[in-house]
């Protein structure tokens, strides 16, 4: 009973803490649209957001256009000048060129000293193929929208500028055009980009740019929720993934990048509507966007270059931010308290052996591989078993926060296997070292690879230092079991209790179940650092913690698999596309998807895994296909305007492709690139200097319904063998495709395709002109 009445309370206290951090992390309340009209409004700017996210709107389809135009006509309405950017942008990685056609929407609000450096306001207005885009990226462009109605008659020192970019789902090539190619670039001191990869959840920024220090303190200051940490900015700079902020940030443009990361299942999904949109993220959107706006607006709010912060939330959304020399000194502490309390367990008490310590650690090695292991076990154990899951972006299903808790509630099981076993061979103290000299092993990793991201295990780290330094100390250390002793271990733990599980629920919430193995390490380390409690309460009854930990997560596996169902509020999603090749006359139904969904076996009954490279030149694409009807359709028509001899004796031929429908994204090869000195489409050349293979693959986004300009110059006696795959969007009456109740249409699918073949060169040339 003296043993379990402290820590039964210890334990109380650090779920207590751990729930309440997390709980306060959530997004702020909606603020109504009765509010005084100078305030962010969520109710408001869904009034936008309806509008702009009323149907998928993808370059270059009617509905995008009508999008542009609204966002047009309310800058316009709202006192701002407005402008168009047009253009075609071409990026090129070795023998790939991808093009597209963007339109910019801009706008400009003056300010009243147009000496100074503009504030650029950022958010994309195209959506995903299939997806109405409410959060994204429509969230954003109606926070921006809202805000510039909010700040309608305020006086600000610095000129606001917007840019509503075009095609960022295609490859971020409406930011690239206009850095490439708008004036305004050079006239921006910051810029605040908006984003989401889900519809739910606190707005996070979790990309600064470099040298960062005085950003961070700017930032803290002025968002009324400033929700972020430099982990998650370690993280990403490194990742290869990127948004509209990434091409800025590699242009030496400084800002701040915020996303929605909740409601994972809804990203790029034709559930992603405004109705499904949670209004808190989009009033923690807003509100931010607003006061930061406000403040970096100011005339004597200059932007200063300064060394990257370490910054973090401690309690909810107030946040911690230091230098690199707190960081330094935090380090140099925790190596200084190390050593003092290895030498007082280790020499002065000889307490702990030095094999005490390594069996410690070594046990705690165990641990954290077991735990990984299972977590990786119920990932694949969970694609087997529900094969329908991988239609979902990156397995983000509706059921998933069941396999998360599932893998939280194992992990007392995995302790029991592995600490357990040692609470008779070793002391708790032992164990309690052996990991804490992990973690410092770990936390000096940290300051090398994540220098601002070490404050996740350096200030646990400090925490449990104090807490056995003054165990050591004290006459406590005679007696294990003293209450004294528990409650210096609960209070030491009191750090990791408000960053690890916070931080492992923000890698769920954006890798979802797959990939944070990350967070499954920060959850195994607090369960290892509570096993001192938890230990107490595993040697009066051995039996009860195994249990309890296997009752609750098959509890949870099975609610996971009553939940795992589709109806109207959970539907399923089909990428079922077809493809016709009209140059060998076959067709086929096929899946993006390794297996049929069950809703696809109508026209995917006797399907084998086929090879329909036609569809992504350059590329393996073997898929699940069955042979279809091949429906009468021709594909885009090759018609030459101009052939003629240039005095070098190439040919210079120029001719319009023109599609047969409205094409959503065109796929060229050609076969042997050397043959031609030159290629121009869309009015932009793309420099044909291939190095290790000859063919070279042409993407085109969002060509115009009129087809695709092109111009070709041969070298004498050339052939050009021209392949060609156009995707479109709407069906032809012959191939519709009728889905059932309760599926709604891929992101990545439900198109179909046509290719064809065209030879340039056969036709003689005209002579040269005089």
């Amino acid at each position: 009973m003296r043993q379990s009445i402290p820590t039964y309370s210890g334990l109380l206290l650090l779920v207590i803490l751990a729930f309440l951090n997390i709980r306060q992390s959530t997004p702020p309340a909606v603020v109504p649209d009765t509010t005084p009209t100078a305030s962010f409004s969520a109710e408001r700017a869904l009034r936008y957001l309806k509008v702009i996210a009323a149907e998928p709107h993808t370059g270059g389809t009617p509905a995008h256009q009508q999008v542009g135009d609204y966002l047009l006509e309310t800058f316009a309405s709202l006192g701002l000048d407005t402008a168009v950017q047009k253009t075609t942008v071409v990026d090129q990685w070795n023998n790939n060129y991808r093009l597209s056609r963007v339109r910019n929407i801009l706008a400009r609000r003056p300010g009243s000293d147009p000496s100074l450096p503009a504030i650029l306001l950022l958010s994309h207005y195209d959506s995903q193929v299939n997806t109405p885009g409410a959060a994204d990226d429509g969230a954003g462009v109606a926070a921006i929208l809202e805000t510039l109605r909010a700040l309608q008659g305020e006086s600000l020192d610095r000129t606001l500028l917007v840019l509503i970019s075009d095609q960022e789902e295609m490859g971020l090539l409406g930011a690239e055009g206009f850095i490439r190619e708008h004036p305004w670039i050079d006239s921006i001191a910051l810029l605040l980009n908006l984003e989401a990869r889900g519809n739910q959840g606190p707005s996070l920024s979790f990309e600064f740019s470099s040298n960062n220090g005085w950003l961070i303190e700017q930032w803290a200051q002025a968002a009324p929720f400033p929700m972020g940490n430099s982990l998650a900015f370690e993280i990403y700079k490194r990742m290869p993934n990127g948004t509209d902020f990434t091409p800025f940030r590699e242009a030496g443009i400084p800002g701040i990048n915020a996303a929605l990361l909740n409601g994972y299942r809804n990203y790029h999904a034709a559930t992603d509507t405004p109705e499904n949109l949670d209004l808190r993220s989009l009033q923690h959107h807003g509100s931010n966007l607003l006061a930061l706006t406000r403040h970096f607006a100011q005339k004597q709010v200059e932007y200063a270059e300064a060394p990257d912060r370490t910054f973090f939330n401690a309690f909810g959304q107030h946040m911690v931010h230091y230098g690199p020399r707190g960081a330094a000194g935090l380090q140099w502490v925790n190596r200084l308290f190390l050593l003092l309390l290895l030498y007082l367990m280790l020499v002065r008490t000889r307490r702990i052996s030095a094999g005490g310590v390594a069996v410690g650690a070594l046990s705690v090695l165990l641990t954290l591989v077991l735990a990984v292991g299972l977590h990786w076990l119920l990932v694949m154990g969970v694609g087997i078993a529900y094969p329908h899951y991988q239609a979902y972006y990156l397995s983000g299903f509706y059921n998933v926060n069941y396999y998360v808790a599932a893998l939280v509630t194992l992990l007392p099981l995995v302790g029991w296997l592995t600490l357990g076993v040692l609470d008779r061979k070793i002391s708790r103290e032992a164990l309690l070292l052996g990991a804490t000299v992990l973690l410092g092993f770990l936390a000096e990793v940290l300051v090398y690879t994540l220098p601002s991201g070490a404050y996740l295990l350096a200030i646990p780290f400090t925490g449990l230092l104090l807490a056995q330094l003054l165990h050591a100390l004290s006459g406590w250390v005679a007696d294990k079991n003293a209450p004294g002793y528990f409650l210096l271990l609960t209070l030491g733990l009191i750090p990791t209790v408000l960053l690890w599980p916070l931080n492992g629920f923000l890698f769920y919430l954006a890798f979802g179940l797959p990939m944070p193995f990350g967070a499954t390490v920060m959850w195994t380390l607090q369960l290892i650092f509570l096993w001192p409690l938890l230990g107490v309460l595993n040697a009066r009854r051995r039996s009860v913690l195994p249990v309890v930990s296997l009752g609750i997560t098959g509890v949870l596996l099975l609610m996971a698999h009553l939940n795992s169902g589709t109806d109207a509020e959970h539907p399923a999603f089909s990428d079922l596309s077809y493809f016709l090749d009209t140059d060998s006359g076959k067709a086929y139904w096929y899946t993006y998807q390794k297996e049929v969904m069950p809703w696809d076996r109508d026209r995917l009954a006797e399907a084998q895994p086929t090879d329909l490279s036609g569809l992504y030149f350059g590329n393996a694409f073997t898929r699940p296909a069955q042979v279809a009807t091949a429906i009468n359709y021709a594909p885009a028509t090759l018609q030459i305007t101009a052939d003629t001899l240039l005095g070098n004796g190439n040919r210079r031929i120029t001719g319009q492709l023109s599609p047969n429908g409205t094409v959503n994204r065109w796929r060229f090869k050609l076969a042997d690139a050397r043959q031609a000195d030159s290629l121009w489409l869309d009015g932009r050349m793309l420099p044909l200097d291939v190095n290790r293979d000859s063919t070279i693959y042409i993407t085109m986004m969002a060509p115009a319904p009129t087809g695709l300009a092109w111009q070709v110059d041969l070298k004498p006696g050339v052939i050009l063998d021209l392949q060609a795959n156009e995707q479109y969007l709407e069906w032809p009456a012959a191939l519709k495709n009728t889905m059932p109740p309760m599926v709604l249409p891929a992101y990545w699918g439900n198109h179909w395709s046509v290719s064809g073949r065209y030879r340039i060169g056969e036709v003689p040339a005209l002579p040269a002109p005089y």
